[in-house]
């Protein structure tokens, strides 16, 4: 993935903090990552407090063929930065944002506003996609919280205070292929009654343990590697690496 692709899925996203990142990303998506925090330097030594960002240790000790340079977090639960990250870019989308009331837009709306932008285009109306485009840019990103670009030495962490299904449509709206994919939340509620399409998102590897993978399509796709202990505070949980036994090409 090119560094300006992530300016389709976060258009608000600066243009200096695009310019910090690397120019080829591999990307690991945690949704449900839960806050973060808890981490006193780069080795990750967990405190008692629970972290998503155990899992960039996972993936660096783990033998993945890949190794991701760019983590994205997802959880509507506010985030907490480790000190020893630098903040490299912040914003609040809308700071009274009430996920429990605020309805997603659904597959089928996202469906019919890029087919009426292309077709505004097919038909030389090129003002009238640049406004139409401009308003569900602000219809889609409203539905977001706060999102914060950290880093650690080579590696970059985004932030995103969102609904899973938000950041899912995004990815696929956009056709935005994500490698990397990390499943470690029991009774999660986005999996289990979404599921994830691993062909569609262009998943290559994937964390997750027996919970999660049962819904997802692995079928012979994917070679199981052995159990191994993921902790993210919440508790300590046998986990798998799967990864695609035959690649799919960039």
């Amino acid at each position: 993935m090119k560094k300006e692709q992530l300016t389709l899925m976060f258009p608000e996203i600066n243009e200096s903090a695009i310019t910090a990142l690397p120019d080829d990303l591999v990307v690991c998506w945690y949704p449900s990552s839960g806050p973060g925090g808890g981490f006193e330097d780069i080795n990750f030594r967990v405190n008692n407090r629970f972290s998503g960002f155990y899992v960039l240790r996972c993936w660096k000790d783990q033998p993945s063929k890949l190794n991701p340079n760019l983590f994205i977090f997802s959880d509507i639960d506010w985030f907490e930065i480790p000190f020893t990250f630098e903040l490299i870019y912040s914003t609040d989308f809308n700071k009274d944002l009430n996920f429990e009331k605020e309805e997603l837009i659904s597959p089928e709306e996202i469906d019919w506003d890029q087919y009426y932008l292309q077709e505004l285009l097919r038909e030389g109306y090129e003002a009238d996609y640049k406004n139409k485009k401009a308003e569900i840019d602000r219809k889609y990103f409203e539905q977001l919280g706060k999102i914060h670009l950290i880093r650690k030495e080579d590696i970059y962490v985004l932030l995103v205070c969102s609904e899973n299904e938000l950041v899912y449509q995004r990815f696929i709206q956009n056709k935005i292929k994500v490698p990397l994919l990390t499943l470690n939340r029991s009774d999660d509620y986005f999996i289990q009654n979404n599921g994830i399409n691993l062909d569609l998102l262009g998943v290559q590897e994937f964390i997750a343990n027996t919970d999660e993978a049962r819904f997802l399509s692995i079928c012979d796709e994917f070679q199981v590697g052995p159990e191994f202990l993921f902790s993210n505070g919440y508790g300590s949980y046998l986990v798998n690496l799967y990864s695609r036994v035959k690649r799919f090409l960039d």
